[in-house]
């Protein structure tokens, strides 16, 4: 029954994935290419990368909360070293090492403002959130270890920002967006500031059978059977600031609070208790560059002219430079369960720390390369009674378009 259950996790895996990765920015009726009638005429802008012709200050503010959304990707995990090395030996299976890991995070929007609906709805965003996580182990048998599901809701809100005023709650002094009021970029080259909030509840869990510990000992969790599950409540703040050319910086962080909503499916499993953590502090920083080039190729493409005519043409390749960084502190006076085995260390190893860089390719839909390195607590469920230090390299993906503030007209020479 559980290689049938490894075989879905690992169809579902593919099925989500493999038609991320082959998706490029199609022009659409409002970024197609664009001809001039003016003959002689050898270079011309085309908007190609543009993935949305709506500047308003309600469209920034939905960038920027997709921007602040966890990171998918498909890695394989360079290096993984278990920092703790006096439990028990693990079992065949157990996945003593990793070589594959998928991070896939999917909200599906079920609440959003229109263009003529009230100042506080356009400011809003309610998902329904999708979180899941699968890891492959480098035993012999390459097992798909005891996946990751998380399900919940966030709401996302801009308390105000630059062209709003306000601090909590800001508001425009036009309904419609097409006022140059509400242009995100201004009239001028100032900073775009926002400040944001997100309340977010999650379920938690591995969807294992009731078991902890691996043995009547208790000095380690079982990784293929063991249960894990918890419930939690998350708020966030943020402060971001975008500039016109299209770097953003942002700075967020908040509270996180695990607890049992119901026994059975919404438990806290109780031999978490003082061990997991119920309480932890968040701080996340990431910094997006302005689009660069490093090289120009051609493309086929068909002209909006009068006559129709396919040409070639040479453009710019264009990318942008994702960093992040997470931190989390786990914040309970007692932990004195966590690791039976160590009752006697001064500390519990309550920080962890995860950091991204990410490639992002501007002319994909949503595909890029992403480097991922994280020192802590093992993040995957139940594997948190040690500590780990894991390099990973691989592809990072949405769902969407790559969310994009500002790009500007390039310049396009037609080869003939």
């Amino acid at each position: 029954m559980k290689s049938v259950t490894n075989l879905f996790h690992l169809f579902l895996l593919l099925f989500i994935t493999i038609p991320c990765l082959g998706q490029n920015l199609s022009p659409d009726k409002k970024t197609e290419f664009r001809h001039p009638y003016l003959t002689g005429q050898n270079e011309i802008d085309i908007t190609v990368y543009k993935p949305n012709s709506d500047t308003t200050v309600y469209q920034a503010v939905h960038t920027i909360f997709s921007l602040m959304e966890p990171i998918s990707h498909l890695s394989w995990i360079a290096s993984y070293d278990r920092t703790l090395d006096d439990l028990p030996r693990l079992m065949e299976g157990e996945g003593n090492n990793a070589f594959l890991e998928s991070n896939i995070y999917v909200p599906w929007t079920i609440l959003r403002g229109r263009d003529m609906s009230s100042d506080f709805q356009q400011a809003s965003r309610v998902t329904f959130n999708y979180w899941g996580q699968i890891r492959v182990g480098d035993d012999s048998s390459s097992p798909i270890l005891p996946p990751t599901n998380s399900i919940g809701l966030s709401w996302d809100y801009s308390h105000s920002d630059s062209f709003r005023g306000g601090f909590l709650f800001g508001r425009r002094k036009y309904r419609e967006n097409c006022s140059n009021r509400n242009f995100w970029k201004g009239q001028d080259s100032s900073v775009y500031r926002v400040f944001t909030s997100q309340l977010t509840i999650m379920h938690y869990s591995n969807g294992q059978p009731d078991g902890f510990f691996v043995d009547s000992t208790n000095t380690r969790h079982d990784y293929l059977n063991g249960d894990f599950s918890t419930n939690y409540v998350q708020a966030m703040l943020g402060y971001h600031w975008a500039w016109p050319k299209g770097d953003i910086f942002s700075v967020y962080g908040g509270y996180r609070r695990d607890m049992e909503l119901a026994a059975g499916f919404l438990q806290f499993v109780p031999e978490q208790e003082n061990s997991y953590g119920k309480n932890r502090v968040l701080l996340n920083f990431q910094y997006i560059t302005k689009p660069f080039s490093l090289w120009t190729i051609k493309r086929t493409a068909k002209c909006a002219d009068a006559r129709g005519r396919t040409r070639r043409y040479l453009f710019k390749e264009f990318f942008s430079l994702q960093f992040r960084t997470e931190i989390t502190y786990i914040a309970d006076s007692n932990l004195s369960n966590w690791r039976q085995a160590d009752r006697d260390k001064k500390h519990a190893y309550r920080w962890g720390i995860k950091n991204y860089v990410k490639l992002n390719i501007l002319r994909n839909r949503n595909i890029g390369w992403v480097l991922q390195h994280f020192y802590g607590r093992d993040y995957h469920n139940i594997r948190f009674d040690n500590v780990v230090h894991i390099f990973q390299i691989g592809l990072n993906f949405k769902f969407h378009k790559n969310p994009i503030l500002s790009f500007p007209n390039q310049k396009y020479e037609l080869l003939d």
